[in-house]
Formats: structure tokens, sequence, C-alpha cells
């Protein structure tokens, strides 16, 4: 499997995880305009984290081992918090129908 692939098949595997964590816990779905925007931030400096973790675990196992550990967390966070800042904006906008 190439390096691209392997990215590639990680980064769908955890928006589908991040996905389902979103629609399994619709409790944590953001009440407030601050606090979409909180959620927002939150998913939008997640990634930023994944690189000292992919580096700091990369110091302990292989290279494939050290980007599922570090990526895959840090994008289930990411595409849960988006999907959930997702369903507050849906809410809003159901309330104009």
């Amino acid at each position: 499997m190439t390096p691209h692939s392997y990215l590639l098949v990680l980064t769908a595997g955890s928006a589908v995880t991040g996905a389902w964590v979103a629609a399994r816990f619709s409790r944590f779905t953001p009440s407030t305009a601050r606090g979409a925007s909180a959620y927002l931030i939150v998913a939008f400096f997640m990634p930023l984290l994944a690189v000292p973790a992919a580096e700091l675990s990369g110091k302990f196992a292989s290279a494939g081992l050290a980007l599922f550990l570090a990526v895959f967390p840090a994008f289930v966070v990411t595409f849960a918090f988006a999907a959930w800042s997702l369903r507050y904006l849906a809410g809003l906008m159901h309330q104009f129908r």
C-alpha cells in the first residue's frame, strides 16, 4: 500500500468514525452560537496536534502505526466536532422553514 493510499484510507475511516460518533452522541450538539463557534475552533485546530503526536509516537512505533495513533483520533475529533456544529446550524435553518 502506498503512503498516499494509506492516508486516504485513514482519513476516510476517521470521517466515517467521526460521523458515527456525532450521530451516536447527538447530546453533545451545541445549543448556542458560542458553543458552535467553539466547536468549529476545536475542529480547526485539532489536526495541528496530530503532527507533534505523530513525532512522539514515531519514537516508539513504526511510521504506519505512528500515523494511525496520531492522525486517526485527531481526525475523528475534527469530523465529529464539525458535524455537531453543522447540526446546530441546520437546526437554525430549520427554524426559518
